[in-house]
């Protein structure tokens, strides 16, 4: 049985953010970036993370992905970068307990993939960076 997550917590709030979004996407008739791709038709534009493989941090780990034949695409590389943080953290903490684990996610920072990530006292990334991609003439590409 799924649960959801709890009130108030940022994957709450994110997940609550993207529904209203594509309800209203639902609403205006908008079937979303990459449903909007018809001849002559414009996408609307959706504000994203960067993508990380353009990351000069990354360059080694794209190219270790590529010999191996997969395109580390979409969130692959932000999954990657998550569990950097969780094994350097338990490194720090020397412990994997809960509450050791969030002392020092919330006082230090992680070098991963993406770059340095440091978190504030409620849990998010610090200076999260996001970019504005467009769905236009069969390509989806920042704007």
């Amino acid at each position: 049985m799924a649960t959801r997550p709890r009130p108030g917590c940022w994957c709450a709030r994110r997940r609550s953010r993207l529904e209203r979004r594509a309800d209203q996407r639902r609403r205006d008739g908008d079937a979303g970036i990459l449903g909007d791709h018809r001849a002559g038709r414009r996408g609307q534009p959706d504000d994203l993370p960067p993508d990380p493989r353009n990351n000069p941090a990354a360059k080694d780990i794209v190219a270790e992905f590529k010999k191996s034949g997969y395109d580390p695409e979409g969130y692959t590389l932000y999954t990657y970068a998550a569990m950097q943080v969780f094994a350097q953290a338990a490194e720090k903490a020397t412990s994997t307990k809960l509450a050791d684990l969030v002392k020092v996610l919330h006082s230090d920072s992680f070098d991963t993939v993406v770059g340095s990530i440091k978190f504030d006292a409620k849990g998010d990334v610090l200076n999260p960076e996001y970019v504005f991609y467009i769905w236009k003439d069969g390509k989806y590409s920042e704007m």
